[in-house]
């Protein structure tokens, strides 16, 4: 049995998951248009076309009814498989269940842009990125410099980034064995952790993630490097958590801050140097 929910219900839902979309894929990537949104999909690899999704909300979204959206080439093509991510995206929102579906929608529509974009194009490095064991033994070079941010504080909940630039997975590894000796961060309800970095050593590009028990919130920091461009950084996030939950804010949370530090820094667009320890 599900409790009725109300328009207000809705609303408030749709509010919510608009912040925390512009908190990961950033508020200039979230462009407005007339009563809806407009978000261009693309990846590094591929050509100068890109994935245009449009949506607009209506009054009993997430409750009882989808988004209404259109797909579109930005070159005008036709795009390609249309009928079968018409299909994937219904199955994916009565999946939701009720519950917000953009962010697990654009995901699905990133997955899928091998197939749905035309031209294509090698990485920038000529080699593709993969992951790797974070446990992975080795012995850890000189602690690269960490800058950390301002904390934020929401309903007791405080969320803090560190961030370093780092050229190898030792280094990595080197920041955040550096954070968890210290009992603050030790202490953190998460520790959320995304780097993105090409190892000249062995020519090879590489990312990874991880949750730490805050389900997907690594993704959503790794999605975040990526969109950003920011190459050859770790960054962690650490939340306390106070006793009431936040629900997509927390992660509307985690980006912002980690974005701003990032900024603060230079790695990527925007603000002045971070604060260094």
């Amino acid at each position: 049995f599900k409790c009725a929910r109300s328009m207000d219900d809705d609303a408030e839902d749709q509010a919510a998951e608009l912040e925390a979309l512009q908190a990961i894929f950033g508020e200039d990537e979230i462009v407005a248009i007339d009563d809806g949104h407009r978000l261009c999909i693309s990846e590094d690899w591929a050509g100068d076309d890109n994935l245009i999704f449009e949506w607009t909300l209506p009054p009993t979204y997430p409750s009882s009814s989808p988004p209404e959206y259109s797909l579109r080439l930005a070159s005008g093509k036709d795009l390609p498989k249309r009928d079968a991510t018409r299909e994937a995206l219904q199955r994916l929102w009565k999946e939701a269940d009720g519950a917000v579906v953009l962010y697990t929608w654009i995901e699905f529509l990133r997955s899928q842009l091998p197939e749905l974009l035309p031209l294509r194009r090698e990485s920038p490095t000529g080699v593709p990125e993969e992951t790797v064991d974070f446990e992975e033994p080795s012995e850890l070079p000189e602690t690269p410099e960490i800058a950390h941010g301002e904390p934020l504080v929401d309903r007791r909940s405080t969320f803090q980034a560190h961030a370093a630039v780092v050229h190898s997975e030792a280094e990595v590894r080197a920041v955040r064995t550096s954070l968890l000796s210290n009992a603050k961060v030790a202490r953190a309800t998460h520790n959320i952790m995304a780097f993105r970095l090409f190892d000249e050593r062995r020519g090879v590009s590489i990312s990874d993630n991880d949750d730490d028990g805050e389900s997907a919130a690594g993704g959503r920091l790794a999605e975040l490097l990526s969109l950003t461009g920011a190459e050859n950084v770790v960054v962690v996030v650490s939340r306390w958590y106070g006793g009431i939950h936040l629900g997509p804010d927390r992660f509307k949370h985690i980006n912002n801050v980690a974005r701003h530090l990032l900024e603060e820094m230079g790695v990527i667009e925007g603000g002045r140097k971070g604060r260094k320890r």
